[in-house]
């Protein structure tokens, strides 16, 4: 599974928001090393980032590089090559960009024995093609997957 990362700058200059579409899932070692070690002052982990707080009197010029390779490191480590996780990759490459363009996106709910449950949120959640966007983009997306049996929206 690809790793996506990227950094953004935040209103406090030693904080960064690494957004991903990884799921981080676990302890995260190679960021706590960096806790242990002073470079960093904490660790936030969320949905779709992660907030790494520099120490005071560190730089993101000095440090910027360790901390985007623990990041990347510890993401990579956690990359889910499940069932699961390879289905909410195919979606994210294939179903995600026409869902995003609407201003919605979509999660896998639940995976419980061969039926996928997504959720369609934001613009999508109450939109009248959300029927035709699970059958004609989500269905067709994890046809490759003989374990999928049935794609449901969750409710």
């Amino acid at each position: 599974m690809t790793v996506r990362l990227h950094p953004e700058s935040t209103p406090d200059p030693l904080t960064m928001r690494w957004v991903t579409d990884a799921s981080t899932a676990g302890p995260l070692p190679e960021l706590q090393a960096l806790v242990d070690d002073g470079t960093l002052a904490g660790v936030e982990v969320g949905t779709g980032e992660i907030r790494t707080r520099l120490s005071p009197q560190r730089s993101w010029a000095d440090d910027g590089a360790r901390v985007r390779t623990a990041v990347f490191q510890a993401l990579s480590r956690t990359a889910d090559d499940s069932l699961q996780g390879r289905i909410a990759e195919v979606l994210r490459r294939e179903v995600s960009p026409y869902v995003d363009s609407h201003g919605g996106r979509i999660e896998i709910a639940s995976l419980n024995d061969g039926v996928l449950t997504v959720a369609l949120r934001g613009a999508c959640g109450h939109c009248t093609m959300r029927a035709a966007t699970l059958r004609n983009l989500v269905a067709n997306a994890v046809r490759r997957f003989p374990e999928i049996r049935d794609v449901r929206a969750a409710s």
